[in-house]
């Protein structure tokens, strides 16, 4: 069985300042403005519980790279775990939503490119991609990085075939997420997909 456990980061501070308009969905501030943030395309293996996962920073492409990684699960059906942290339409609650599974890459693959420049965009989720036989698990989270629990070392094998460096790296503080108005359709357009299932934030969802 795959061991999942949630750290949350050391020094992530969210900035919100009343109806201020970021640039992208993970901002810095730089010379008096906000500009997106870049990881670099690194990654590095962390301990987590009793096993260890990969913590990547992409510059770009995250989606494409999340479903190249779960592309490696065995057993070739996923679910989606949508983790709404802060909803902004005022008509759902926020939480985890989970979806009915995907039975073929194809289907996975086609949801996540159709939602491409949502969850890319916009910083009020997180995305899981889980596997139903529990061998792989990804968390694309807020801050634009994403979690790889599952074959380390043929995670790894995609970073390097990519051109990722393995370098330890953390969120920058300060920094700011993006909570976007021209992505509310975009949400409403995501809960309309499946017949969700509701489970409440857990501990960890939120970082402070």
């Amino acid at each position: 069985m795959l061991e999942i456990v949630i750290s949350a980061p050391q020094y992530p501070i969210d900035l919100k300042e009343g109806s201020r308009m970021f640039p992208a969905k993970f901002c810095v501030p730089q010379d008096h403005e906000y500009v997106e943030y870049d990881y670099g395309d690194l990654f590095f293996e962390q301990p987590c519980g009793s096993a260890t996962r990969l913590v990547i920073g992409p510059s770009k492409g995250e989606v494409d790279l999340l479903t190249e990684l779960a592309a490696l699960s065995e057993n070739q059906s996923w679910y989606i775990l949508y983790v709404l942290l802060t909803p902004r339409q005022g008509n759902r609650e926020s939480g985890r939503y989970q979806s009915t599974p995907f039975d073929t890459l194809e289907k996975l693959s086609a949801f996540m490119t159709s939602f491409q420049s949502y969850f890319e965009g916009d910083a009020r989720h997180h995305v899981w991609i889980g596997s139903l036989s529990n061998e792989v698990l990804l968390i694309y989270d807020q801050h634009n990085v994403i979690f790889a629990y599952g074959p380390i070392d043929r995670f790894r094998a995609i970073l390097e075939k990519h051109g990722f460096r393995e370098e330890e790296f953390w969120f920058p503080t300060p920094h700011s997420h993006s909570y976007a108005p021209q992505y509310d359709a975009e949400e409403e357009r995501l809960m309309k997909e499946f017949e969700w299932q509701y489970f409440p934030l857990q501990p960890g969802d939120e970082w402070e």
